[in-house]
C-alpha cells in the first residue's frame, strides 16, 4: 500500500485538519497529512497536488511557501484535473498565493465548469453577479448559474445565495427569508462558511427570528475551517459579549483555543495567539502570587485550602512556579501522612506488647518478640519509644 498514491491521498485527508469529512477530529495531524500528500503528489496524483498546494499556501503542516503552492496547483491544472482549475480560480479571486486577477479567476472557473465541476459554475455565477474588476456584470445569468447549482445541492452555491440575499445593497435585492432558506440548506450540507454567517447573523441581529444557536453555528464554522468564525470566537471570549440576548463572559483560556484554531487555518494569524498567551501568563502569575499570600497569611487570613485551589488553577494554566509549589505541598502532605501512619502502627504494636516494653524500661535484660517487632517497624529516628508509649 505504501506505493499507492490514491491510498496515500485519502490517508492524508484523514489527517488533514481542513478535511473535516474524513476522520475524527482527534486524529488530525497536519504534519502527517503533509507527508502523505507529498508522497502521493510525487507519484503524479493530481488531487494530492491540489491539497498540498493549499497546505503550502496557508502554512499548515509546513512553512508557508506561495511559490510551491502555485507550482503544485499548476501541475495539477496541466494534468487536466477539474478541481485544480477551481482552486486556481479561488487563488486569483482571493489572492491566496499570487496577485488577485479577476479575469484569470473567471477563466479558471469557466474551465472547471466546462469539465463538469459544479463548484466552478457556482463561482462563475457569483463573479457575474458581483461584476468584479474587468468583468461585465450579468445579474440574470449569474443568478441562474448560482440557483442551478444550489438546487443541485452544491453547498458553496447555497451559501453564496444566502449571503447575496442578506446584502442590503446587493445585486439581487435583500430577502431575509430566502437568505435564511439557502443558508440553512448550506449548513445542512456542512458548509463552514454558511455556519459562520449564520452564527454572525444570530449573534448580531434578529433577522432569523428567535434562533439562539449563534455560538454553536460559529463553533461549527470554525471547526470546519472558517477563519472568520474562529477569530470572531476568539474575540468574543477575549472581551466577553453581552448583546442580542447573548451573555458570554470573558474567558481567556477559551479565547486562546479559538485563536489557535485560526492560526492553524492560516499561519498568518499567530499574533492573536501570542497576545492572549501573554495575557494568560500574567493572569496565572498574579494568581500564583495571590496563592502564596493565602498560604503564608500575608495581608490576608491564612487559608491553605484556598491557596492550593489557586495554585492548581495557575499550574493548569502553565505557571511553573505554581506547579513547583503545588508539588512541594503535596510531597509534604504525603510525608506527613506517612509519618503519622508509621507512628500509629508503632503505637498499636506498643500497646500489643506493653509487657515486654515495661520489662526493658525497668532494667530487665530480657528482649522479647514485642521489642524486636517495635524496633523493626520504627523507621523514624526522632520518634522515641518512650514518647510513643506515653501517647
Amino acid at each position: 500500500h505504501s506505493d499507492n498514491p490514491e491510498l496515500q491521498f485519502y490517508m492524508g485527508c484523514v489527517y488533514d485538519s481542513a478535511q473535516r469529512e474524513y476522520g475524527a477530529v482527534e486524529c488530525k495531524d497536519d504534519n502527517r497529512a503533509f507527508e502523505l500528500y507529498e508522497l502521493a503528489a510525487n507519484r503524479g496524483f493530481a488531487p494530492a497536488m491540489v491539497n498540498l498546494s493549499m497546505m503550502y499556501a496557508l502554512g499548515r503542516g509546513c512553512d508557508k511557501d506561495v511559490a510551491k503552492a502555485h507550482s503544485l496547483c499548476m501541475r495539477a491544472v496541466n494534468l487536466g484535473y477539474p478541481r485544480a482549475y477551481y482552486v486556481m480560480g479561488v487563488n486569483y479571486r482571493d489572492g491566496l498565493w499570487s496577485y488577485k486577477n479577476p479575469k484569470l479567476a473567471l477563466q479558471n472557473f469557466q474551465k472547471a465548469s466546462s469539465k463538469g465541476y459544479l463548484k466552478g459554475r457556482a463561482a462563475w455565477g457569483a463573479m457575474l453577479l458581483d461584476g468584479d474588476e474587468g468583468i461585465r456584470k450579468d445579474v440574470k445569468r449569474g443568478l441562474k448559474f448560482l440557483t442551478q447549482t444550489a438546487e443541485l445541492n452544491v453547498d458553496e452555491a447555497q451559501y453564496k445565495l444566502g449571503e447575496l440575499y442578506l446584502r442590503k445593497d446587493g445585486p439581487v435585492g435583500r430577502d431575509v427569508k430566502l437568505a435564511e432558506y439557502w443558508l440553512r440548506k448550506s449548513v445542512d450540507n456542512g458548509n463552514a462558511d454558511g455556519y459562520a454567517l449564520m452564527g454572525s447573523v444570530c449573534l448580531t441581529s434578529k433577522d432569523f427570528g428567535t434562533d439562539v444557536n449563534g455560538l454553536t453555528y460559529l463553533q461549527k464554522g470554525a471547526e470546519g475551517g472558517n477563519l472568520k468564525a474562529a477569530r470572531l470566537l476568539g474575540l468574543i471570549y477575549e472581551k466577553g459579549y453581552d448583546k442580542n440576548g447573548y451573555s458570554i463572559k470573558s474567558d481567556l483560556t477559551v479565547a486562546l483555543k479559538w485563536f489557535r484554531v485560526a492560526a492553524e487555518i492560516n499561519s498568518d494569524f499567530t499574533s492573536d495567539v501570542q497576545r492572549v498567551q501573554s495575557e494568560l501568563n500574567e493572569k496565572w502569575r498574579e494568581q500564583y502570587l495571590l496563592a502564596m499570600r493565602y498560604l503564608q497569611g500575608q495581608g490576608v487570613e491564612k487559608d491553605v485550602v484556598k491557596a492550593e485551589k489557586l495554585l492548581e488553577e495557575s499550574a493548569e494554566g502553565g505557571n511553573s512556579d505554581a506547579m513547583k509549589e503545588l508539588n512541594r505541598i503535596r510531597k509534604e502532605r504525603i510525608d506527613t501522612d506517612n509519618k503519622r501512619k508509621r507512628i500509629a502502627d508503632l503505637q498499636k504494636t506498643i500497646s500489643k506488647y506493653r509487657k515486654d516494653i515495661n520489662a526493658i524500661l525497668n532494667g530487665s535484660t530480657y528482649v522479647g518478640f514485642g521489642v524486636q517487632e517495635i524496633m523493626r517497624i520504627n523507621p523514624v529516628a526522632d520518634v522515641k519509644m518512650e514518647e510513643a508509649g506515653n501517647s
